[in-house]
């Protein structure tokens, strides 16, 4: 056989026949992962971007704002690439909601492919060229692959910017250590581009250059003095940081207005939508603080070697804070004996993953709660852990008795992922789901009877509400959505009461005052009415939201008015121009266009 025709079957037979397994494997775990539905999120985030007719030239305004503006929000997140990729999932696909979950798939295989490439180049300049390194870093991204803990991210359209991020950061890991040795200055130059663009992605992805000095020093040869001239050059990452920190701070300049957005609504009820501030964040030093954080670490660390149960937000942890802080410093210490036998896997595993889960562990506020979406790139250190164990295996007794156990996780794993696919494709279910698990809080209860409320299963709603009713005085989201549930099924003295109880948390305050204005014109108590529509737009602080409810108000009071309905036209396109991307603001502007035209 010539010797271009056996190059070119053994490129195939290392890389491109195992570039069809893993997405084969993969795409098989995510079949079910593309419904005609939005969840969470996504139904304010996602609708709005097709809902406002913005053009692809708009994307640009992208830029310039807080993530949420659009939905009325003071959130301190800027995210604007993200933004950029949902409008250009708007424009192709429109309102076909399949078609935004089909890109995040998409985007799944392609971080799945550079793990793959990525992982088998540690491998390959560790250990030499060898067959066994292609093997293993196969298997190990297969894992990845089809891992329910990455079901969130896969399935959210919202945060598909945990794989943006990992897009940049995995390849732009791979691209630096490549060419480091053969040319540093295309190295470092390809990874600031990297850095820039993934920062406007999401915020957490400021550790990159951490993780590019840590491969470094782990993964280049030379001595100390060698490996520190080699990272100097990390300091040039500081001006694609400087230019996403000035147009960050250009965006995030505006007053302050509630980080919980209620958008609202001319029919139904409206999201709410729970979004965690930056500009709250405080750094915290004392003890137990860290304690906290260290067993969130090592609850990531558990759900990715045991992924159960799986839940939207996990806390009440089972293990002490000390045991598990215990725990993480035996396997560090495992990591250091390893990196003192010139065994690298285990130590750059783990930092890899202590660094990626840095920013989303909450250590400057102290969230009690841990996301799996937080996970996602994280993860990578453990595959890389996974493949140098697999290769150890594999050279220590036969590449079968790795491979055996890899194939047994894959029949395990996938179908877990096939169910919690199933689970995300509706709010209920995903709600329900969480309940059943046993996590009752006030944050699900609020979110699984407002996921009831959008399918107007009111009586199990109801059901929920009277179950944890001694909960209505304490957890003020949770008693508003019951307010909602009552007034919808005619218990109106229940509803005026959960909502009188909730009528203090300023971040729903306008939307309960509107609420209860709807509900009193239902009962003819027009004065009431007309109290809580006044009191709706005086206590509402998000401008645009103020000229909609001004709108809203005289639209209840006055239907058949034409001069109250051109008043209300007038507040409309002021909010509009106020924020071009509030929906709701354009459906009911188009509905008076559309009465005014036919009267």
């Amino acid at each position: 056989m010539p010797l271009k025709q056996q190059s070119h079957g053994k490129r195939f037979h290392n890389i491109i026949l195992p570039l069809f397994v893993l997405i084969f494997v993969t795409l098989a775990a995510y079949l079910n992962a593309w419904p005609d539905n939005l969840t969470l999120d996504d139904k304010g985030f996602v609708a709005n971007q097709y809902s406002s007719g913005l053009s692809l030239s708009d994307t640009l305004s992208f830029f310039s704002e807080d993530l949420w503006t659009a939905a009325g929000a003071d959130s301190g997140l800027y995210r604007p690439l993200l933004q950029v990729s949902i409008a250009a999932d708007a424009f192709v696909y429109g309102d076909w909601a399949a078609g935004y979950h089909l890109s995040n798939i998409l985007l799944h295989l392609l971080v799945t492919v550079l793990v793959f490439g990525f992982v088998r180049h540690l491998l390959l300049v560790s250990g030499g060229k060898s067959p066994l390194s292609d093997h293993m870093a196969l298997l190990a991204a297969m894992v990845f692959g089809v891992h329910p803990i990455h079901t969130e991210v896969v399935n959210s359209i919202f945060n598909r910017s945990g794989m943006l991020v990992s897009l940049g950061v995995i390849g732009g890991l791979w691209w630096f250590l490549r060419t480091l040795e053969s040319s540093p200055r295309r190295a470092w130059g390809g990874l600031a581009l990297a850095y820039l663009l993934v920062l406007f992605c999401k915020e957490s992805s400021v550790i990159l250059p951490a993780l590019a000095v840590v491969m470094l020093w782990i993964y280049t040869p030379g001595d100390w003095r060698v490996k520190l001239r080699k990272s100097i050059p990390v300091l040039w990452l500081l001006i694609p940081l400087g230019i996403f920190l000035g147009l960050r701070a250009n965006a995030l300049d505006v007053p302050s207005v509630p980080h919980t957005t209620g958008v609202p609504h001319t029919t139904g009820t409206p999201e709410i939508i729970q979004i965690p501030s930056t500009r709250d964040f405080k750094i915290h030093h004392d003890w137990d603080h860290l304690l906290g954080v260290s067993r969130i670490w090592f609850e990531s660390l558990k759900l990715l070697v045991w992924p159960h149960p799986l839940q939207i937000y996990h806390s009440g942890f089972s293990v002490s804070k000390w045991m598990a802080l215990v725990l993480q410093l035996v396997l560090i210490g495992l990591a250091i004996v390893g990196l003192r036998r010139k065994r690298y896997g285990l130590i750059a595993g783990l930092v890899f993953f202590y660094i990626a889960i840095l920013p989303a562990s909450w250590i400057m506020k102290g969230h009690p709660n841990l996301a799996e979406r937080f996970i996602y790139l994280p993860s990578v250190g453990l595959t890389i852990v996974l493949a140098f164990g697999l290769q150890w295996l594999a050279q220590r007794f036969n590449p079968r008795i790795a491979t055996i156990p890899v194939l047994i996780a894959l029949v395990v794993l996938t179908p877990v992922t096939l169910a919690r696919n199933a689970e995300w494709a509706s709010d209920v279910l995903l709600y329900e789901s969480s309940y059943r698990k046993g996590n009752q809080d006030g944050r699900i209860l609020q979110m699984l009877v407002g996921a009831h409320i959008g399918k107007k299963n009111y009586s199990r709603a109801a059901k929920i509400c009277d179950r944890h009713a001694g909960k209505l005085k304490i957890i003020e989201k949770f008693s508003y959505r019951c307010g909602v549930v009552y007034s919808q099924i005619g218990r109106f003295d229940d509803a005026e009461q959960a909502f009188l109880s909730a009528i203090d948390d300023p971040d729903t305050e306008a939307l309960i005052h509107q609420e209860l204005a709807g509900m009193y014109l239902h009962l003819d108590r027009r004065s009431d009415a007309k109290k809580h529509l006044e009191l709706a737009v005086l206590t509402e602080q998000n401008p645009a939201f103020r000229e909609f409810r001004k709108a809203y108000l005289l639209i209840k009071l006055y239907p058949n008015d034409r001069a109250s309905l051109l008043e209300a036209k007038t507040h409309l396109e002021q909010s509009i121009q106020i924020q071009s991307q509030t929906n709701q603001a354009h459906l009911l502007l188009n509905q008076i266009n559309r009465f005014l035209d036919e009267n």
